[in-house]
């Protein structure tokens, strides 16, 4: 039983992936709208898809959809809470003052935890 969820956990993990692949190809061709759908599917497949999660906060963005973008941005940080693009998603979001404050906070926190982004910005 408990290798049969790991295998359909794998199979999703995989085709999510593909699906966010997929996802980047329309994101490049300006199709922001085929982008969105496609990291949507990845992500119904495999919530953990940090990824993906952060790419469509990115598309939302770009959309000016600002409520979308911060919502995926904060899913993209709890599905992976030291991968530094999502804190960076999340940092471009206009918000209000007192929600850039907080923000900055936590960002400076992560700072703190994560040595490896710490690495990429001292190189």
């Amino acid at each position: 039983m408990l290798i049969e969820i790991r295998e359909k956990q794998a199979l999703n993990s995989n085709q999510s992936n593909k699906f966010k692949e997929e996802g980047n190809t329309f994101y490049k061709a300006g199709n922001l709208e085929g982008a969105l759908n496609k990291y949507k599917e990845a992500v119904t497949l495999d919530v953990r898809n940090h990824a993906a999660w952060g790419n469509m906060s990115q598309v939302f963005g770009k959309l000016g959809k600002w409520q979308e973008a911060h919502d995926t941005a904060v899913r993209c940080i709890q599905a992976k809470p030291d991968w530094h693009k999502g804190w960076y998603r999340k940092g471009k979001i206009p918000l209000p003052k007192f929600r850039l404050q907080t923000f900055f906070v936590k960002f400076i926190n992560f700072l703190g935890i994560s040595k490896s982004f710490n690495n990429k910005l001292t190189k």
